[in-house]
């Protein structure tokens, strides 16, 4: 699962900022087991999956599918 982030993040309880365009995937330490935020720019389906479905009310605010994957939505 790969996202990058559109404004800066706090992680880890918020001792470390990552800034504005960062971009995470579901090895990075800090970022592992959160969802992704609703403003993020989705690398994969599945990261664009996990968003459809914790952000349903917000799903005309969310950016399109990445490019080339196919979506169950």
């Amino acid at each position: 699962m790969r996202y990058r982030l559109s404004r800066a993040w706090p992680l880890d309880h918020g001792r470390q900022l990552a800034p504005s365009g960062t971009v995470i995937d579901n090895w990075s330490r800090l970022a592992r087991r959160l969802t992704p935020r609703w403003d993020a720019q989705a690398f994969d389906d599945e990261c664009y999956q996990l968003m459809l479905r914790s952000y349903p009310n917000h799903r005309h605010l969310m950016g399109p599918p990445p490019s080339g994957e196919q979506t169950n939505n």
